[in-house]
C-alpha cells in the first residue's frame, strides 16, 4: 500500500469525484482541520498530474 499525505486521517474521510470530499461526523476536530488545510494543495497537484497524463495508486481521485 502507497503511503499518502492523509494516511493519517484513513477511515474519517472519503472522496467521492474530484469535487466532494465528505469527513465524517466523528473525526476529531484536530484532524478535520488538518484534511481541511491539506486537501486544496493534494487536489491541484493531483489535478495537475492528471492533466499531465500521469495518474498514480496514491490519488484520492481519478479525473
Amino acid at each position: 500500500m502507497c503511503k499518502t499525505e492523509l494516511d493519517f486521517a484513513l477511515g474519517y474521510f472519503t472522496v467521492f469525484r474530484k469535487e466532494n470530499l465528505f469527513i465524517s461526523d466523528d473525526c476529531p476536530e484536530e484532524i478535520r482541520a488538518r484534511i481541511l488545510e491539506l486537501w486544496p494543495k493534494i487536489k491541484e497537484e493531483t489535478e495537475e498530474r492528471h492533466r499531465n497524463g500521469h495518474f498514480s495508486s496514491q490519488d484520492f481521485f481519478w479525473s
